[in-house]
């Protein structure tokens, strides 16, 4: 039983064949080839490009998103084997919580080899939680804990993402905000689609006001541009003149201010209006 749960993780080095010839043998390696120094010729390296700080943070971010889905798929398939070896044999913890991981699995050993050595279970639990493999296996659960939690706010980031421009963010291509993301999440605690939002929030109210200020101007611009030299007033007389024409005069008639403002300028435009 104890041969059938102490699982070995066998490591097997690559077969080398071996070929006789006469009375020695030699193995079937290709030895490098030889080349004349008087023509070898160095070959040229292109010289890479500086990678901006950007740059350097997209492909760190890559890395690290890599190497935690790859040690969560080790992880799983570590589950999975305890898993299916637990269930063969219907083992349990000694609080009777059946062994469904490779930490339980560790913990079960561990209760298994006090037990033999004819420790009561309040023992046995208490020297199990101190003991390294638990230890480890606790730790090991609390690494893929956190892996499951970046690769679930990664996924919502791109989901958050793709509801607002229609693609999937591109760790290179979107260097900047993802920057931006990373430091907000750090700062804030946020998940990365909530600091994601959070930024394109304060960049929408930024767009706004930067927009109302430029509708404001132009509506000050327009304002200014109608009571110039030359320009057609609220009153609808053309500003620097005294001459007001049968049209506007019909126009704002009935404009009892506008009447009585332009009431000199009235009586000497009729003169010229004829008829």
């Amino acid at each position: 039983m104890d041969e059938t749960l102490n699982t070995v993780n066998a490591v097997q080095e690559p077969a080398v064949e071996v070929q006789s010839v006469g009375t020695e043998k030699v193995t079937e390696l290709a030895e490098p080839a030889k080349t004349n120094n008087a023509e070898a010729v160095e070959p040229q390296q292109d010289k890479k490009p500086e990678q901006s700080r950007e740059d350097n943070a997209a492909a760190a971010a890559a890395r690290r998103r890599e190497k935690a889905e790859a040690d969560k798929r080790i992880a799983e398939a570590d589950d999975r084997a305890a898993a299916t070896l637990a269930s063969r044999y219907n083992l349990t913890l000694a609080d009777g919580t059946p062994v469904k991981t490779r930490a339980q699995l560790d913990q079960y050993d561990v209760e298994q080899d006090f037990k033999q050595r004819g420790l009561d279970p309040e023992a046995v639990n208490k020297a199990a939680e101190n003991h390294p493999l638990v230890k480890k296996a606790r730790e090991d659960e609390a690494r893929k804990a956190e892996q499951d939690k970046l690769t679930n706010e990664y996924s919502a980031l791109i989901n958050a993402f793709r509801e607002e421009t229609g693609r999937i963010i591109n760790l290179k291509e979107d260097a900047v905000i993802y920057s931006k993301i990373l430091a907000e999440a750090e700062k804030t605690g946020k998940s990365y689609a909530d600091a994601y939002k959070n930024i394109r929030f304060s960049e929408l109210k930024a767009e706004k006001s930067a927009l109302e200020a430029k509708l404001k101007a132009q509506e000050t611009n327009k304002a200014n541009a109608a009571s110039s030299p030359g320009s057609v007033n609220a009153e609808g007389s053309a500003a620097g003149t005294d001459y007001i024409t049968p049209e506007e005069f019909e126009s704002h008639r009935g404009n009892q201010n506008w009447v009585n403002k332009n009431f000199n300028k009235i009586i000497e435009s009729r003169k010229k209006w004829g008829g």
